[in-house]
């Protein structure tokens, strides 16, 4: 028999794909067993470029209250008792499991298996996804929370005793299944139909989601604190590579509210939840005009900040790959494309959003996914990886130590990670509009990687506004999407040096710290230089451009909340659609009042080495001004 690199998938936590590996090759045994010990009912079918083959499991390990045959998942406590006495059965010489064969010949007869492709081994209850309560599923508090059975058709749990596997093909052609069972080790070779498939014709194709159940919020309910009424429906698509380096399936909830219509585009949302949460928790569902439909998923596993990994980085440190891939990215973004072919969304107004972990994927995905979304929204985030070494240095298992590993794309790891680094090294590329906030005395996040992102955004002329304080890690950015001036198809202005900015600092450790007493009377010790609570460009709007060949215009302003009347800023055109300049090319520029129409400054200016014309010191009031450029 041919060797074969060895996978063992628990499906059960397989499905819920707790993935352990036992990477190791061998021969098929030829010891005798108990041919009655073999599984029953294989059904087997292919579609989307995935072939799902369920069979009737030996053992259901223990008990189901009720008319088992109609539960849609069993309770947290039912599924760890289940575990329990799974793992009792292992340890006691009732081992069992399933071994999955693949071949382009019929298998009906045990030789068969000697040419056959080995293709996994299932832990039973492969059909109960546990992570569909996050990563700590196995919390007492969730002990009534329900499993639930997965769904291989729309709508339809598979039943108690049902076990599962999902193959996604790499070529097309015909093939034929076999699903053996294995007691302590020894594969049971009896063949029949009942456990080997008749013909399969297999076609390439992109795994397609899923639909498990669906839900609707009443007109009085809120679900992520977007008032109904709304419908939520959840699927589940099972991926490999590119999306995954190994077998998986992941949990996605749509959200989408009654009052979008399919002849009226809306926003779509992308949540990213944070750590050891999941789409029910850890983020926020942003009501926008158009109606905004909500995407989220779960990061789970491997948790990764919903960047990527590299592979077989949950075993041992000698089969682990030097190379990171950007597995969740790709994910996240294949998952989009599906959404945007399903509902009418507007492919201007898309944006992504989430705290802490999430906060860390809208920077990151956000930022360098510029020609898709349009925004980004960041609480308490990581935009430098390299200086936030409280949890850099624990993701070594997934992304090697520090400057250690290079990324899929030729880049070293850790400078892409980086946004200190990429946003200097790729000027030209437009982002979004960025909002993001962070505590001055968040500890793991730290203090110095967002001091890096701010500079960096500023010395390449980014739009975004920035807040932070010594809240911690319960920092909040402010929300500031505005679907009319934001859209992907809109010019939006940078802006630096505003007088009305506070001192960010630059992350130096005082050798005494500054007292800050908080508005509850806590007094609070700030150890880093800059004012301990600020803001940089909050005070700033603009409105009504126009984005034409050899001519630009905007209105800005100061909004009613800021301190003073006027200030003075150093303003950029970014994301033009059509006004662009070469490097060196002369442009004059005109402000007038659009109070009394009244003209207040002029110049000129000339493009950067990056093509991009900045009018520096410009006077803007709360009247609001009216800015011409022109060659």
């Amino acid at each position: 028999m041919k060797e074969h690199k060895r996978l063992s998938l628990r499906v059960g936590t397989a499905a819920a794909m707790i993935l352990l590996f036992s990477l190791h090759c061998g021969q098929v045994s030829r010891a005798e067993v108990d041919t009655s010990m073999q599984v029953t009912g294989l059904l087997a079918f292919h579609r989307g470029g995935q072939t799902f083959l369920l069979w009737d499991g030996i053992e259901q390990y223990g008990d189901l209250p009720g008319n088992s045959n109609a539960l849609p998942g069993i309770s947290q406590a039912v599924y760890k008792e289940k575990l329990a006495i799974l793992d009792r059965q292992d340890k006691s010489g009732r081992k069992i499991r399933y071994r999955i064969y693949r071949s382009d010949k019929p298998m009906s007869q045990p030789a068969a298996l000697q040419s056959a492709e080995f293709l996994a081994e299932v832990t039973p209850l492969s059909i109960y996804y546990p992570y569909h309560l996050g990563m700590y599923w196995q919390a007492d508090k969730n002990k009534d929370k329900v499993i639930p059975a997965l769904a291989v058709q729309p709508l339809q749990p598979l039943k108690a005793g049902q076990e599962l596997y999902v193959h996604t093909v790499r070529e097309s052609g015909t093939s034929y299944y076999a699903v053996i069972t294995v007691l302590n080790d020894v594969e049971n070779h009896a063949m029949s139909e009942a456990n080997c498939s008749s013909t399969l014709v297999e076609r390439t194709g992109i795994p397609q989601p899923i639909l498990q159940r669906q839900g609707r919020i009443a007109p009085k309910e809120h679900y992520r604190y977007h008032p109904g009424p709304a419908t939520i429906q959840y699927y589940v698509r099972w991926v490999d590579e590119p999306y995954s380096d190994q077998p998986r399936c992941f949990e996605w909830a749509v959200a989408v509210p009654d009052d979008y219509h399919r002849k009226q585009p809306g926003a779509l949302q992308l949540a990213l939840h944070s750590w050891g949460s999941t789409f029910d928790s850890g983020t926020y569902w942003y009501e926008t005009s158009p109606a905004s439909i909500r995407v989220a998923t779960v990061n789970l596993p491997i948790q990764d900040w919903w960047y990527g990994y590299r592979k077989s980085s949950d075993v041992g440190d000698g089969n682990r790959d030097d190379v990171v891939f950007n597995y969740t990215e790709r994910r996240l973004l294949s998952f989009l494309d599906w959404v945007k072919q399903q509902w009418n969304v507007d492919e201007r107004l898309i944006f992504v959003e989430g705290p802490s972990m999430g906060g860390t994927g809208a920077m990151q995905l956000g930022m360098k996914r510029g020609d898709l979304f349009c925004y980004s929204n960041s609480w308490v985030g990581i935009g430098s990886w390299r200086n936030s070494t409280y949890f850099r240095k624990g993701e070594s298992r997934k992304w090697g130590a520090i400057d250690e590993l290079m990324n899929y794309n030729g880049v070293r790891f850790d400078d892409w990670m980086d946004l200190d680094w990429w946003l200097r090294e790729y000027p030209r590329q437009e982002t979004p509009f960025l909002s993001f906030g962070n505590g001055k005395n968040d500890g793991g996040i730290g203090w110095e990687q967002a001091v890096l992102t701010v500079k960096a955004l500023q010395e390449t002329k980014r739009p975004f506004v920035f807040v932070w304080g010594m809240s911690g890690h319960g920092q909040r950015a402010r929300f500031m999407l505005d679907p009319v001036k934001m859209a992907l198809n809109k010019s939006v202005p940078a802006f630096k040096n505003c007088t009305l900015d506070n001192a960010v600092g630059t992350a130096t450790k005082l050798g005494q710290p500054q007292k800050v007493t908080m508005p509850n009377g806590n007094i609070l010790d700030d150890w880093f230089d800059g004012d301990s609570i600020g803001q940089i460009n909050a005070y700033l709007g603009w409105s009504d451009i126009v984005d034409r060949d050899r001519h630009f215009e905007i209105n800005v302003y100061l909004t009613e909340d800021a301190p003073e009347n006027t200030c003075l800023v150093d303003l950029t055109p970014r994301r033009t659609q059509k006004f662009k300049a070469a490097p060196g090319q002369k442009f004059k520029w005109i402000s007038t009042s659009r109070k009394n129409n009244r003209m207040l400054q002029s110049g000129d200016a000339v493009a950067d080495k990056w093509g991009l014309v900045t009018i520096e010191r410009l006077l803007v009031t709360k009247s609001g001004n009216r800015i011409t450029i022109t060659p």
